[in-house]
């Protein structure tokens, strides 16, 4: 996704929204669709349209045995995630869900003059093809997502965003202590404590089924006015006022 952001009369900011698509390594052996063909006695070769659902469901049983392999969870650990599993229908609903999120900034994006492109994040040669390319164009921007690679390659991130002299909005306070322009996200300690709260709840005796699901509820902006300085950006006193944690 691309923006073009119309700052001002004259000014035209374009922003670019690193992400990453998501990928299993292969299992061990995958059901073919040959395990599950029909046998028409009269078409043999018919051709077959569309998923049988015999499929889709013993494909999800392989995924689960899959995500419990320790090779598996260690390479998602070197990413810093936790594979989990989840049936065809929450797969819909997260997919379902996120797109309508997003399709929310793709459709407000016209009336600021925002126009968004995607990044992608996958290693480290495709980070600096990506925002070296996307630099070319004046007055850019990067908006990084949480994703498990964007926390596992920030030094990169940060340091081609320093390199183009593109300011950067994260997801994180960790982005901006380690150098970002500023993030805007959840307080993760204010999550953990949350967190220790349900565990302490469960020791007691509580059902997990019963306890609700909590969305963050604090958030934090922290700016970095060193790299606002380095980057020939005046910070407006009004969001300085607003920020959680200033860093000098």
């Amino acid at each position: 996704m691309r923006a073009q952001f119309l700052h001002d009369g004259d000014s035209t900011y374009w922003f670019a929204i690193p992400c990453r698509a998501c990928a299993c390594g292969p299992l061990a052996r995958n059901p073919q669709m040959g395990d599950f063909e029909p046998r028409h006695p009269r078409r043999p070769d018919a051709e077959i349209v569309g998923t049988p659902p015999e499929v889709i469901e013993r494909l999800n049983r392989e995924i689960y045995a899959g995500l419990e392999s320790p090779g598996l969870k260690a390479r998602y650990a070197d990413l810093g995630a936790t594979p989990f599993a989840g049936s065809p229908a929450d797969l819909g609903k997260f997919m379902a869900e996120d797109t309508e999120k997003w399709a929310k900034v793709i459709k407000a994006a016209p009336s600021f003059g925002v126009e968004v492109s995607p990044i992608g994040v996958d290693d480290a040669e495709q980070i600096e093809r990506g925002i070296t390319a996307f630099a070319r164009a004046p007055n850019g921007g990067l908006i990084v997502l949480a994703q498990p690679t964007t926390v596992v390659h920030r030094n990169l991130i940060i340091k081609f965003a320093a390199q183009h002299r593109l300011p950067a909005v994260y997801n994180s306070r960790l982005f901006a202590a380690q150098g970002g322009l500023m993030s805007y996200g959840p307080d993760i300690l204010d999550q953990y404590r949350g967190a220790a709260s349900y565990v302490d709840r469960i020791l007691r005796g509580a059902k997990p089924d019963d306890l609700p699901v909590q969305a963050p509820t604090k958030y934090e902006l922290v700016i970095n006015l060193k790299t606002a300085k380095a980057l020939g950006l005046d910070v407006p006193p009004t969001l300085l006022a607003c920020a959680d944690e200033v860093i000098e």
